[in-house]
């Protein structure tokens, strides 16, 4: 990336302050008014000609002004707002403020939030929990062949499994094998029953192999997300085609999990713009997002999806926030220790 000097910075980040603002292209005679530089609209043109050269500002139609280039984006998140963004006001704060010990609620609420706040698509992803294990099973009968299980973790995860239940195994008895699981999952986990039911129990080896995988399957990965309407309100998004592929994009979610893949080893907030996100169906789109963690590591994603000229200096103190946020929470419920603010 070049460096730009004092006059192509001060020019480049006019054009993108009044782009985010406007979503209009910005013309030289517009720069010219509000820029610091106080120089004619001749030499902002001059000045808008290299930085076009350098690939920072493009110009959609012949007669009218420029707007930012992904690299363009880049360099202003770069150098001129990581390292120059504010801490949320003490309302932000206070809205993200909440405590549950039943993380679907949790996750939920911090994305509706994250939305709500920002304007824009809040979302939190989860990835799998080691430290998050089923501790309930609910077994129940819906025919003389068939039982639905419902597991709940620790945590407040649930999933309903069908179970092929011999008929011959009655309804005391299918109490009894409830309280029978439930009282070993107090003391182990669910593969560590599946091993022990192998050799003691030849009955209910199946039904537990079933339920090991139901495990497996819940503590994997989940997506909330909240907020798609607001894409209806930046204008970029109204032509029904761009719409309709961001929406079903959303809908799509292992695409945003795709995304995220790439981030789940680093720390902080990380900030992808357009074709850097990698995914041709959402390259209208910016993407600020912060992991959060356990002491083992980063165990999910949160942040916000919406257009390259979001605000990025108000987006970043919000996720970085709500990261920590999420990681006091997550370090109360499973007895992690937990840094001071």
């Amino acid at each position: 990336m070049n460096n730009l000097g004092d006059r192509e910075h001060l020019v480049l980040q006019t054009i993108i302050t009044e782009y985010i603002q406007s979503s209009e292209p910005v013309g030289s005679r517009n720069v010219s008014k509000i820029s610091p530089l106080n120089v004619s609209p001749a030499t902002i043109r001059n000045i808008m000609g290299d930085l076009e050269e350098m690939g920072y500002i493009a110009q959609p139609h012949t007669s009218a002004g420029r707007i930012p280039t992904d690299l363009g984006y880049r360099y202003y998140i770069d150098h001129l707002v990581a390292a120059d963004f504010i801490d949320p006001s003490r309302e932000v704060k206070e809205s993200l403020h909440f405590t549950s010990n039943n993380l679907p609620v949790l996750m939920q609420e911090f994305s509706r939030r994250l939305g709500s706040i920002t304007g824009a698509v809040g979302f939190v992803a989860t990835t799998k929990l080691d430290t998050d294990t089923v501790k309930l099973v609910e077994l129940t009968r819906i025919n003389k062949n068939t039982t639905i299980a419902v597991l709940v973790t620790k945590s407040g995860f649930t999933q309903n499994v069908l179970l092929p239940m011999d008929s011959s195994i009655s309804d005391n008895e299918l109490v009894h094998i409830s309280n029978y699981l439930n009282e070993k999952l107090a003391t182990i986990s669910m593969s560590e029953l599946g091993k022990q039911v192998r050799s003691e129990m030849e009955e209910l080896r199946g039904v537990v192999e079933y339920l090991v995988e139901a495990e497996r399957e819940l503590l994997s990965h989940e997506l909330y997300m909240e907020g798609t309407s607001n894409i209806l309100n930046f204008p970029e998004f109204h032509d029904a085609h761009t719409l309709k592929r961001l929406l079903r994009t959303f809908e799509e979610k292992q695409i945003l999990f795709d995304v995220l893949e790439k981030c789940t080893h680093s720390k902080g907030v990380q900030i992808f713009v357009g074709s850097e996100i990698g995914i041709e169906q959402i390259e209208e789109l910016g993407l600020v997002t912060s992991s959060y963690e356990l002491s083992a590591g980063v165990v999910g994603m949160i942040g916000v999806i919406g257009p390259k000229r979001m605000a990025y200096q108000k987006m970043i103190p919000v996720v970085n926030y709500s990261a920590q946020a999420i990681n006091r929470i997550l370090n109360q419920i499973y007895g992690g220790q937990v840094d001071d603010e």
